[in-house]
C-alpha cells in the first residue's frame, strides 16, 4: 500500500471523523478507499446522458409495472438467458 497526504479544510476533516466509529468505517483510510473505489466503479461503466436517461425511464416503468401487479415470474434459467444476451450486445463495447 502507498502513503498518501492530503490538506483538507477544517469542514472536511471533521466530516471525515463523523465517518469512523461503530457501525462505520473503521479509520479515516477505510473511508476514503471506499470513496474512490465507488468512483472508479461508476466510472467503469460510463453510460451516455442519452443511455443514463433510458435506463432511468425503464427502471422507472419497471417499478410502475410492478406496483399494478403487471409482472412476471422470471426462472433463473429464463435470467441466466437474459444475462448472456446482455454480455453478447455489450461484446466489444469499452467504459469511457
Amino acid at each position: 500500500m502507498s502513503t498518501l497526504s492530503i490538506t483538507l479544510p477544517e469542514a472536511m476533516k471533521a466530516h471525515l471523523e463523523r465517518q469512523v466509529g461503530p457501525g462505520r468505517f473503521t479509520d479515516v483510510s477505510a473511508y476514503i478507499q471506499s470513496l474512490i473505489e465507488e468512483a472508479m466503479d461508476d466510472n467503469a461503466i460510463a453510460f451516455s446522458p442519452s443511455q443514463r436517461e433510458r435506463i432511468d425511464a425503464l427502471l422507472l416503468e419497471s417499478v410502475e409495472s410492478f406496483s399494478r401487479g403487471e409482472h412476471t415470474e422470471l426462472h433463473p434459467s429464463e435470467f441466466e438467458d437474459l444475462a448472456r444476451r446482455m454480455v453478447e450486445e455489450h461484446k466489444g463495447c469499452q467504459a469511457s
